[in-house]
């Protein structure tokens, strides 16, 4: 039996030019999101950057929907400011949590909740994604547009009543006393003036070690590997094949019967709602066991389960195209894959791939790393994008998901044989203590 789907290769194929402009503009954003990191500072980037450019995102969409429906640049200027705002916050968001959070464990201990911090952010996006498929099926959407646009005016304002990164302060602003300031309101007691000297050196150590102005083949290496360990894990979410997955979901639920369809629920609220539950759990679990060995099993089993998912639902299309009758048996069968294989995407490698790149990378590397490796990361996304209908019309549907399974499959490879000994020769820089200062220096 010959799968047509002619209908939704229309569909995708008409919202594909819309869906590169935010990636477009998260790749842009993400590669020179660098530049306000330095000159600006951690917590200037989100207020003065990610807010107000979100917020414009947001108006113009409105002013899409409300004032100017015939004029599409509109929605197009809004979409790539929403996207350039993304890739900013790909990469400011992290580097901040872990900048106030990951000091030396003798000034402030409470770091094992770093990762879970950050895994949050991806669990408010992930329900800011299911509030936009809501969106879309409900009534007065052109209104429902400025509700994102008000919650990030409220959290730039928020962002007013924190703290700015002490490494930053001391390292780049030259600002002493505000550095003291903000490491008081992260201890809750006045007595920093020891506590600055320590995180002086600290910080010091740190940038002498691995931004020395000559060339040191001991900095070069350290860069590489944790250059390399980071465009492992954040290709991983492109190789996967949850394009594929997306393309096909409708397929999916068709095939298995009646229950649901787009007339009594949204396929995209079904995925969104999905993507909630696990990034949840993902975080729940995190804030409990907080430790890289957790990070690693999970990267590990969410990678495997995700190839046989792949290779599953290649066979069952194959077996149909071939005119098997045993797959009308079991219909049911590809929405239990699709749903098995969207649960643990955003469970391990849709959540927590980002999660161990920027928990791994060495504090002094992490802006230009994670900078060129999200660049990275969305440059696959956007290619997976542009070559999806292409892909199954060359190689049919069932080649396309082995294809992913074999991406899949050497993900899995690299990390277990490159990114997990990486992570237990190093682990996370969060044990440096003073002595250890004074013995480099």
């Amino acid at each position: 039996m010959t799968i047509k789907m002619s209908t939704e290769k229309n569909w995708y194929s008409l919202i594909m030019l819309a869906e590169m402009f935010p990636m477009a503009g998260a790749l842009l954003g993400c590669l020179l999101s660098w530049l306000p990191l330095h000159y600006l500072g951690r917590r200037a980037t989100l207020q003065l950057v990610m807010a107000p450019l979100l917020t414009a995102g947001c108006c113009l969409m409105f002013m899409f929907h409300h004032v100017a429906k015939a004029v599409s640049p509109i929605l197009l200027l809004g979409v790539t400011l929403q996207g350039a705002a993304l890739g900013v916050s790909f990469s400011a968001v992290p580097i901040y949590l872990l900048e106030i959070m990951r000091l030396p464990q003798n000034i402030y201990t409470n770091t094992k909740t770093a990762s879970a911090l950050i895994v949050t952010t991806e669990l408010s996006a992930a329900i800011g994604n299911l509030l936009a498929q809501i969106f879309l099926i409900s009534p007065n959407t052109q209104y429902l547009h400025l509700i994102p646009a008000t919650i990030m005016t409220m959290s730039a304002l928020g962002l007013c009543l924190t703290s700015e990164s002490p490494r930053w302060l001391l390292l780049f602003g030259q600002r002493v006393e505000q550095a003291k300031g903000s490491l008081h309101f992260l201890k809750g007691h006045s007595n920093t003036y020891h506590d600055i000297h320590q995180l002086l050196l600290w910080f010091q150590k740190d940038e002498e070690q691995f931004c020395a102005t000559k060339t040191n083949t001991a900095v070069v290496k350290t860069y590489l590997r944790a250059l390399s360990v980071a465009t492992c894990l954040l290709s991983l979410p492109g190789a996967s094949g949850v394009h594929i997955h997306d393309f096909y979901s409708k397929w999916v639920f068709k095939f298995a019967g009646d229950f649901i369809t787009e007339k009594t629920i949204s396929l995209s609220v079904v995925r969104a709602s999905i993507r909630v539950v696990a990034v949840g759990i993902a975080s729940g679990m995190l804030f409990v066991a907080g430790r890289s060995t957790f990070q690693c099993l999970s990267l590990i089993t969410s990678t495997a389960m995700i190839s046989i998912a792949l290779c599953a639902t290649g066979m069952c299309l194959f077996c149909l195209e071939q005119g098997e009758n045993w797959m009308w048996a079991v219909p049911w069968l590809p929405l239990v894959i699709h749903l098995l294989f969207q649960t643990v995407f955003w469970f391990g490698v849709g959540s927590q791939a980002f999660i161990t790149a920027f928990h791994f990378t060495p504090t002094p590397l992490r802006p230009s790393i994670i900078s060129l490796t999200g660049g990275l990361h969305w440059l696959l996304e956007i290619t997976a994008d542009k070559f999806l209908v292409f892909m199954i019309d060359t190689i049919h549907p069932f080649g396309t998901f082995w294809f992913y399974a074999g991406t899949s499959a050497t993900g899995l490879i690299l990390t277990v044989f490159v990114v997990v000994p990486e992570i237990n020769r190093h682990g996370p820089r969060t044990n440096v203590t003073c002595d250890d200062v004074t013995d480099v220096l």
